[in-house]
């Protein structure tokens, strides 16, 4: 964005707005001073676009800097979407998970805020294990045997299960579960979406001994 001949001898101000120059300058003394290397993240102008760089300044001595600016726009996008997605996802009203599928115990690498209410569970508690704590000791279940089949063909399936929060209390989950595949169509992920429908299900029971 400046060619090389029209760099040397100037300074920082001549290149940068005032807000970016005066930070560039700071970090450079801090530097400087401190004899050791300084991380600092700017944003500037481009050819009409807004770049982001990771500026490292490295002490070559007492009155010399070394500066290395690598773009980070890319990244910074991706961080900024994942950031966006994690937000929506704790907005929703349904328990989401996303285990990984490429580990043999399949742990869960995510849970929303949706999730740790209906179970009592904290985050902390679920990060790194596999969703079979949610039975218990309730393995005997006709779902678990479809849940199991699905997984291993890494096929999508909707099953209605008991799952037991963190004090004992019983819920009936109505459990979505659909794969998720890289560029190369490799099974990367499982996202399970639940609903706790125990009031729905014991409402139903209640009209069943009724008829």
């Amino acid at each position: 964005f400046v060619e090389k001949e029209n760099i040397k001898g100037k300074n920082l101000n001549d290149f940068f707005p005032k807000e970016v120059a005066d930070r560039l300058n700071k970090t450079i003394s801090t530097v400087l001073g401190s004899q050791k290397m300084e991380i600092l993240e700017v944003t500037v102008q481009v050819a009409n676009r807004m770049i982001d760089y990771e500026c490292r300044f490295v002490p070559l001595n007492k009155t010399h800097v070394l500066t290395i600016a690598r773009d980070i726009s890319k990244p910074k996008a991706i961080q900024n979407t994942l950031h966006l997605r994690n937000k929506a996802l704790d907005a929703a009203g349904n328990g989401i998970v996303i285990v990984d599928a490429q580990q043999p115990n399949l742990p869960i690498i995510y849970c929303n805020f949706a999730f740790t209410e209906i179970t009592g569970y904290s985050r902390e508690e679920v990060i790194g294990e596999n969703c079979q704590f949610l039975q218990n000791d309730d393995r005997d279940q006709e779902a678990i045997v479809t849940m199991a089949k699905a997984i291993k063909k890494g096929e999508e399936c909707r099953v209605f299960l008991r799952n037991y929060r963190k004090d004992g209390t019983l819920f009936w989950n109505d459990l979505s579960i659909t794969p998720l595949f890289n560029e190369n169509q490799r099974l990367t992920h499982f996202i399970g979406v639940q609903n706790d429908v125990t009031e729905m299900h014991n409402a139903k029971n209640q009209l069943e001994q009724y008829a």
